[in-house]
């Protein structure tokens, strides 16, 4: 499985997404959208959807997107091989540990932890794809 992330901000708003792609075998090897999803990326403490942001930036966005497609994959209870696709290399070295986030302690911290705990139930890693490369599902 591969989940292609990505996060940006225009006009002070930051967002996320995620898209589901699927390798089968049947009838032979192919790739299948599964489908799509994201948000805004949240600062407020008292809301549901807050994962740790302290503002609405770029690196809040692209760290947003991957602790997202993270947790998808700890509540959809995925044994699968999954592979998460994305631009910001920041965001990739975060979740696995390689760099800390000095913009965003909190989430980063958060991310972190969500990809520990995916990694006990499956094998999870990161892919970098460089951005406006021609990659259709980063684009």
């Amino acid at each position: 499985m591969f989940l292609y992330v990505d996060g940006s901000v225009a006009d002070g708003e930051a967002g996320w997404g995620v898209v589901v792609i699927v390798e089968t075998n049947w009838p032979s090897c192919q790739f299948v959208h599964c489908g799509w999803f994201g948000g805004s990326v949240c600062t407020e403490a008292s809301d549901m959807a807050f994962i740790g942001a302290a503002s609405k930036t770029n690196a809040s966005a692209e760290m947003s997107a991957v602790a997202w497609a993270i947790a998808w994959v700890l509540q959809t209870r995925c044994t699968a091989k999954v592979v998460i696709t994305g631009d910001n290399e920041n965001a990739g070295g975060v979740a696995e540990g390689s760099k800390i986030s000095t913009a965003e302690p909190t989430l980063g911290s958060v991310l972190h932890v969500l990809f520990l705990c995916a990694r006990v139930r499956t094998e999870l890693s990161w892919d970098h794809v460089p951005a406006h490369c021609g990659q259709p599902w980063n684009e």
